[in-house]
C-alpha cells in the first residue's frame, strides 16, 4: 500500500511540473505594472514596451499564443525592455492619456496596439493591431536607442 500511494505521489509530482510547464509557456515574458517599469527604465536606462490588450480581443489571445510565447521573443521583451502588459477594460483613464499619440500618427487605437517608451517616458513608437511574429520582432528591434 504505501508503494502504491509513493508512486502515485511521483506520478502526480512529474503531471504538476509538465502542467506548470505547459501553462507558463505562454507567459514566459516577465510583464510588469507600469509604475514599478517607469522606476526600472529609470535605473536601468531600458525602453518600456507597453502591449494594450483586451481578454475579450481574439487577435490579444494570437498575440499572447504565437507571439509573446516565443522564446527569441521573451528573451529581447526580458532583456532589452521593460515589457508592461495593460487591459484596456480596466484601465480606462491610462488607455485614454495614450490616444493623443495614436492620433498624432494617424492610428486607430485597437487591441493590440504597442507603444514604445524611451527610459524617460517619452513615446519613440507606436504600433496598431496584430503582429505576427515576425513583424513584432522587426517593431521592437526598429527601435534605436
Amino acid at each position: 500500500m504505501i508503494r502504491k500511494l509513493g508512486l502515485l505521489l511521483i506520478i502526480s509530482g512529474f503531471a504538476l511540473v509538465i502542467i506548470s510547464q505547459i501553462q507558463g509557456n505562454s507567459e514566459i515574458v516577465e510583464w510588469k505594472e507600469f509604475r514599478q517599469a517607469e522606476e526600472l527604465a529609470k535605473k536601468t536606462n531600458k525602453p518600456i514596451l507597453v502591449y494594450f490588450h483586451s481578454e475579450s480581443c481574439p487577435s490579444c489571445r494570437m498575440m499572447d499564443a504565437e507571439v509573446f510565447s516565443d522564446r527569441k521573443v521573451a528573451d529581447i521583451l526580458n532583456n532589452d525592455f521593460i515589457p508592461v502588459k495593460v487591459d484596456v477594460e480596466g484601465n480606462l483613464e491610462f488607455v485614454k492619456s495614450f490616444l493623443p499619440f495614436f492620433k498624432a500618427k494617424h492610428l486607430d487605437f485597437v487591441t493590440p496596439s504597442f507603444i514604445i517608451l524611451d527610459p524617460s517616458g517619452n513615446v519613440v513608437a507606436i504600433e496598431a493591431g496584430y503582429l505576427n511574429r515576425t513583424e513584432f520582432i522587426n517593431f521592437i528591434l526598429s527601435y534605436n536607442k
